[in-house]
């Protein structure tokens, strides 16, 4: 959970979810990742409430950016978390989210060289990824 640094639960070590069902939510386009948006709805929901999304933004550096202005709380994945500046804390959430798989997707058939590196990187680079996913917890 992303936090303005200022904020009441800031200095918690663990934000029960409860604590933040009245709080407003910005979140990322849900169009473009609406397997995340989905598990943000279905995280806060075994928590016992539906999230007040008030921003829904592209870009996660402006979500982030919305969050240190104090226009809400995130839910943010473990794979961007290091992306938090200064002026917001992290804190893990009770109950914990599911893990959502990373994926890859290209069109079939494509022979595009880029895409077939940027594919050989994000195998290669697999184990520490993983690796790193499981530190996070």
């Amino acid at each position: 959970l992303m936090l303005p640094v200022d904020h009441a639960l800031a200095k918690k070590r663990v934000v029960n979810l409860k604590d933040v069902a009245d709080e407003i939510f910005v979140e990322g386009y849900r169009g473009g990742a609406p397997s995340l948006y989905a598990e943000v709805i279905a995280t806060c929901r075994r928590a016992g409430f539906l999230p007040k999304v008030a921003f829904e933004l592209e870009m996660m550096n402006t979500v982030i950016f919305a969050v240190e202005s104090g226009l809400g709380i995130l839910l943010v994945p473990g794979c961007v978390s290091h992306l938090h500046h200064r002026k917001t804390v992290l804190r893990p959430i009770r109950p914990a989210s599911r893990k959502l798989p990373i994926c890859a997707i290209r069109r079939a058939g494509s022979n595009n060289p880029v895409i077939q590196s940027f594919l050989d990187v994000l195998r290669a680079a697999k184990p520490s990824i993983k690796k790193e996913m499981e530190r996070r917890g």
